[in-house]
């Protein structure tokens, strides 16, 4: 009989022991707390240093997936899970102290913050068709939603509820629309999409937002319009792949960043309240004209893959990263841009002529030689020294019929349909004598090779009009003359 007595009593003990620990569906979950949580050694988390826990930091993948039992920690401030495959709908209702979430990585299917009303900061990816409620969150301040490899996030968001909410951020995650009417303090709007991602807004209201300061809404290609003038602050502004085709700025005289890449701006954009803009990315945007004259801030300029015909960089003086591929001038120059440390003018296909001499080529920084290629058009490239490292890198890449000096008065060649009309140089190629015919008296001229070293010069007799090549060798030069009233410059083959 006392043995029977003795084996219950033992039974209700262990179970009530074992009661007292915390119940773990994932046991890479409870491993990763151990370490941190487990203040008797026992291998075992209790009920009451679960209760002791304030904060949660788990930066490591120990393959969790499921965090059930984190119900257990109720005086949670701080709950942060990333780089772990969580896969498991997440309730944390019983954390009411909780302030700042984050479970970041793999998306989660559903999470539950019911009674949380002390957040502050929620950071969460969650799965396609996910929802999350944010009412009665008094005190949220930034709220950052990510999808899942380009989908997933929420379809629908309701942040009217939150009133100091400074900071909302949607990646992947976009709603058709979203109302942030309510959120005066809000100063940072992130809404970016995959732009092959079929969700996308199709509309937003920011004209409540005044002290906004970064709007990215790149991607969400169905966007026709955006209205920033009651956003005085704004710093930095990107529309990027939308339907947007026309910006009204003049109310937003502290931009620094804008990016319109990939919309139809054919109608220009006017750039000229924005003094202190300092990057402008443009590629992609059809635009025919830029007007930099209000701009000296601008270091970062990208605009490839427009239709641009002339550019005026003189005003751009802290001028850094230069990005031109692929428009429609016949020249280029960069003299006047003393701190350039970077260039791009590939499949310039009208480019003739590029002037880089602006005394900072010692700092430039190459990165490909197809920066400089599939330019069929171009004739010379002016440079501070053909020998420096840069004059001689330009060279070697550059087509060997392409004149590569520090004399950019070599570089006028027929620029001016003036001279076009009024200057005529043949043969071409020639034999041992070159013919000019023009009505303008020919003074003195200087013969070139490609590299820019003077071969040869002279001065035209009166009534003169031909230039003796017979000592020069077979190849390629460059012929500049001066007359009273200008001065040429021609490309010649001596056969």
């Amino acid at each position: 009989m006392k043995l029977k007595i003795y084996s219950a009593f033992f039974l209700l003990t262990s179970a009530l022991f074992f009661s007292q620990n915390v119940s773990f569906t994932d046991a890479n979950f409870k491993n990763a707390l151990l370490p941190y949580h487990d203040a008797n050694g026992d291998g075992e988390i209790s009920n009451t240093e679960a209760k002791n826990a304030t904060l949660i930091m788990i930066d490591t993948n120990y393959g969790i997936t499921n965090i059930d039992g984190i119900e257990a920690f109720t005086n949670l401030n701080m709950l942060f899970i990333r780089n772990n495959p969580l896969s498991s709908p997440v309730n944390l209702s019983q954390s009411p102290q909780l302030t700042n979430l984050v479970l970041y990585g793999a998306a989660i299917p559903s999470i539950n913050l019911t009674g949380l009303t002390q957040l502050k900061k929620i950071t969460v990816t969650l799965s396609q068709g996910a929802a999350i409620d944010l009412t009665n969150k008094p005190l949220l301040e930034e709220l950052f939603i990510a999808g899942e490899f380009g989908i997933g996030g929420v379809s629908t968001l309701d942040v009217t509820q939150n009133p100091v909410l400074k900071t909302l951020w949607l990646n992947d995650s976009s709603p058709n629309t979203i109302n942030v009417t309510q959120n005066p303090l809000l100063e940072t709007l992130v809404i970016q999409q995959n732009p092959n991602s079929p969700n996308s807004l199709t509309s937003l209201n920011v004209t409540q937002n005044p002290m906004l300061k970064i709007l990215t809404l790149g991607g969400n290609k169905n966007l026709p319009s955006i209205d920033v003038s009651m956003n005085p602050v704004l710093s930095m502004l990107n529309i990027g792949a939308t339907a947007i085709t026309s910006l009204n700025l003049s109310n937003n005289p502290l931009l620094k960043y804008l990016a319109i890449d990939h919309c139809d701006f054919s109608g220009g954009i006017d750039l000229s309240n924005l003094t202190l803009l300092e990057e402008l990315n443009a590629n992609d945007s059809s635009l025919t004209h830029l007007d930099f004259t209000n701009n000296a801030n601008l270091h970062t300029l990208s605009f490839s893959n427009n239709y641009i015909t002339s550019l005026n960089l003189a005003p751009l003086v802290k001028l850094k990263n230069f990005h031109s591929a692929n428009n429609l001038f016949t020249a280029i120059d960069l003299s006047n841009n003393h701190n350039l440390t970077y260039a791009d003018f590939m499949s310039n296909q009208q480019v003739q002529y590029i002037n880089m001499k602006n005394g900072n080529n010692h700092n430039m920084t190459w990165l490909t030689n197809m920066d400089y290629q599939f330019m069929p058009q171009l004739r010379g490239f002016c440079v501070d020294d053909v020998n420096s490292p840069y004059g001689i890198k330009v060279k070697q890449t550059l087509n060997n019929t392409v004149l590569v000096t520090s004399d950019c008065s070599l570089l006028s060649t027929r620029e001016n349909p003036l001279q076009s009309n009024r200057f005529t140089l043949f043969p071409n190629p020639a034999d041992d004598k070159v013919f000019i015919e023009s009505p303008e008296d020919l003074l003195e001229y200087s013969v070139f090779s490609v590299s820019g070293q003077k071969i040869q010069s002279g001065v035209f007799r009166k009534g003169e009009q031909s230039i003796d090549l017979k000592n020069l060798i077979k190849g390629t030069y460059i012929i500049q003359i001066r007359t009273d009233r200008q001065t040429f410059t021609e490309k010649i083959i001596k056969r």
